[in-house]
């Protein structure tokens, strides 16, 4: 560096002092408020962008356990959480990325070959239209709340009616 010469140096190695701002001219003092003014919104820009970068965290490593946790979600195991734990402990989940998804595919199979307790049992989702409690004893339906399949059949009249009446609370999901 003791070669390098300084820009405002002279031929004596001397820096060249700086001429006074109020002697320089006009348009010399417009361009150097300008790049001031400029200058001084790029910094308050720059600490806006800074600002965002340190509140998004570690968005790429978010992202890409997002990605692995959708691709072992549709994979179909019974418990992808708990499969995402064995695989961690076996090593073999931190050094995934988000797009391995055929590597994580291949991972998942070796797992439930050795664990078949982790696979999905599909079976067809229950749908209830009644009451979830048991009747009373002697009566097959308390508080006399219609299904749908008796509302089918029904006159708009006869539907209104029993809404005003509370028949249709049960299956509107309504507390009595």
């Amino acid at each position: 560096m003791a070669n390098e010469s300084e820009p405002n140096a002279e031929s004596g190695g001397e820096p060249t002092p700086l001429p006074d701002f109020a002697s320089l001219p006009q348009q010399t003092q417009d361009h150097i408020r300008s790049l001031r003014k400029e200058n001084a919104s790029v910094r308050v820009q720059l600490r806006a962008v800074e600002a965002q970068v340190k509140a998004m965290g570690d968005a790429p490593a978010q992202i890409r356990s997002l990605k692995l946790a959708v691709a072992l979600r549709d994979h179909g195991t019974a418990d992808p959480e708990l499969v995402e734990f064995l695989l961690r402990k076996e090593n073999k989940w931190d050094d995934l990325g988000g797009d391995d998804v055929e590597v994580l595919r291949d991972r998942v199979d070796d797992l439930l070959a050795r664990r078949p307790e982790l696979k999905s049992q599909r079976r067809p989702p229950v749908v209830r239209s009644g009451p979830d409690f048991p009747p009373g004893p002697g009566d097959l339906n308390p508080g006399r709340q219609l299904v749908r399949s008796q509302l089918q059949g029904m006159k708009p009249e006869d539907v209104v009616k029993a809404f005003n009446d509370g028949s249709l609370d049960q299956l509107l999901g309504r507390q009595r």
